[in-house]
């Protein structure tokens, strides 16, 4: 019953209201098992209910807030008298009448618009360019900012005002309301669900993988000289692995360790203009028909997490005084997926898994002889023994 209790929760969260009465009579025939979060769930099932009753009562209270101000609300009734003066005005122009103060008024500010046979009130642009920013009533706020929220994929109030105001004049602080209410950005918080679910890619856990190769060549631990990187794109986990080479058959059996751990990506992204990685696309896509191996589409990004990850490698074997990066990358991987990622609001540990370690890492008890230089590594002291003297005689 857990599972189907979550599966009912994932459609809320797609803002599919109408399976929130089932879920609620769930709960109220004890067929849900308790959670620690009872209460907020029972409240979270009440207002998908009764989401757009609450919406347009607290609309209701900020209108009369404000009103006769400039911040006071549209409604549909204004919207009618303000097209009948602004058609009246126009009449009057037409016939050489004298306009009235308030036809000049809303004459210079807003014009209207006919489509399919329906008038609209649309703010007057400052270019032809421009496209009609249409006037909304309160009316249908609920509808027009529940639709781009959802389309956003759950986004903040910045990026659904971004989609709304393209068509709509509906005020910021109608929509910031509308994201504070919404059930499915509640249910993740109060569920403790991954922020993978709702990422702003809408992508979800192996939706998409990204594959880079770092050369460290110039910086070689013994036969390793290549570190391969394999991140997940919505939770932003990550998979690092040596390489002593980067022939095809290397390459796709770190990979097949990877994926027969976690599963292959339904998209996976690599450096296609390389011979090497065409042949490693056959292997995997052999073996993973279902994936997808496609080109990178911003080397720009990649490049600057490439650096980044470089970066992180050489400061972890300056504070550790080592040269074995071979055995570091794995150090590394473990730092930088139980680190919170601001865009995620989670650790990528938690974005794939749910939850944070159960065991808690102690940096600074790393056995000493994992971290033992190689003979021969750069880090390594070499005392020479002073030349002889070539004059000098022998005794």
């Amino acid at each position: 019953m857990l599972a189907a209790f979550h599966n009912e929760l994932n459609l809320i969260l797609k803002n599919k209201f109408e399976f929130a009465d089932n879920l609620a009579m769930d709960y109220k025939n004890g067929l849900v098992p308790d959670t620690n979060n009872f209460a907020a769930v029972t409240a979270l099932l009440t207002l998908c209910t009764n989401l757009k009753e609450e919406f347009n009562k607290k609309i209701e209270a900020y209108d009369r807030r404000f009103q006769r101000t400039e911040k006071q609300l549209w409604s549909e009734e204004r919207i009618e008298e303000v097209m009948n003066v602004i058609k009246a005005g126009k009449a009057s122009r037409d016939l050489g009448l004298r306009r009235t103060s308030q036809e000049i008024f809303w004459m210079k500010r807003c014009d209207v618009m006919r489509k399919d046979k329906e008038d609209f009130l649309i703010f007057k642009s400052g270019s032809r360019k421009e496209k009609p920013i249409r006037i909304v009533p309160k009316e249908q706020f609920f509808d027009i900012v529940a639709d781009a929220h959802k389309k956003s994929n759950h986004g903040g109030r910045h990026r659904v005002a971004i989609a709304i105001k393209k068509k709509y004049f509906i005020p910021k602080n109608v929509i910031r309301l509308y994201v504070s209410m919404c059930p499915g950005c509640q249910a993740n918080r109060l569920l403790g669900k991954s922020n993978a679910s709702l990422h702003p890619s809408g992508s979800q856990f192996n939706e998409k993988g990204i594959v880079n190769l770092i050369n460290f060549k110039y910086f070689p631990d013994g036969e390793y000289k290549w570190l391969l990187s394999y991140q997940d794109v919505a939770t932003k986990f990550i998979n690092l692995r040596p390489l002593k080479t980067i022939m095809p058959a290397e390459v796709t059996s770190e990979l097949m360790k990877i994926f027969l751990t976690f599963g292959a990506p339904k998209i996976l992204q690599v450096d296609l203009e390389s011979f090497f990685m065409l042949q490693v696309k056959q292997e995997i896509t052999g073996m993973w028909p279902n994936c997808q191996v496609v080109p990178k589409s911003s080397s720009k990004l990649y490049e600057c997490e490439r650096q980044e990850l470089e970066y992180v490698m050489h400061t972890w074997m300056t504070r550790n005084e080592t040269t074995k990066w071979s055995v570091g990358c794995y150090f590394v991987q473990h730092n930088k997926n139980n680190s919170t990622i601001r865009a995620l609001g989670n650790t990528p540990y938690k974005s794939t898994f749910g939850c944070e370690p159960r065991a808690e890492f102690c940096v600074s008890s790393i056995p000493p002889h994992l971290l033992k230089n190689n003979e021969g590594n750069l880090i390594a002291t070499i005392k020479k023994e002073p030349k002889k003297d070539s004059s000098q005689k022998m005794e």
